[in-house]
């Protein structure tokens, strides 16, 4: 059963949501089910440029909000990006966003409004799809990026293996 943020029923996950994710309890947005887990072991051996398919501008409507993220092309170690909410006419919520190459390996780094930043380390690399995790926060533990079509970029999060609790974000290519 899909139900959106906005139900009753998912409010503890929409509070955890708040402190990673720009567009917590705004968006109208599913809980589904997790994924695969990724496999145990070692990061996958990859570069930056593998991970080219994420650049371009994204966005997801919904009759409460529009969230959007902003990914530059990747250039040496790292792709950039900007995320921002909107709502009732005006910005509600904006994150700071890159994925870098590191000597120990590749991470997806988000900065809520700001805020002190958090890593999560690529697991798995498949095609178009990439597994990030951080098994010490609290959530999400995994965010999970998949291009779904030439015009269509799914995010997940999830409370990691075996969670209950999990947010997709289908977004559409805007600005081509």
């Amino acid at each position: 059963m899909r139900r959106t943020l906005g139900d009753r029923t998912t409010r503890p996950a929409r509070a955890l949501l708040t402190s990673m994710i720009l567009l917590a309890g705004l968006a109208g947005l599913a809980v589904a089910q997790n994924p695969p887990p990724p496999q145990a072991g070692q990061a996958p051996a990859a570069s930056i440029a593998d991970l080219a398919w994420i650049s371009g501008s994204w966005s997801v409507s919904t009759d409460r909000a529009v969230i959007e993220e902003h990914w530059t092309s990747p250039a040496s170690n790292a792709i950039l990006a900007v995320g921002r909410t909107l709502a009732d006419g005006r910005m509600v919520a904006f994150e700071y966003l890159r994925i870098e190459a590191r000597d120990d390996g590749i991470f997806y780094v988000a900065q809520p409004s700001g805020r002190s930043p958090t890593a999560f380390m690529l697991t798995k690399l498949e095609g178009r799809r990439a597994v990030f995790e951080n098994p010490e926060h609290d959530f999400p533990k995994r965010v999970i990026y998949s291009r779904t079509g030439d015009d269509e970029l799914t995010a997940w999060v999830d409370g990691g293996e075996g969670s209950s609790d999990a947010l997709t974000f289908t977004y559409r290519r805007i600005g081509r």
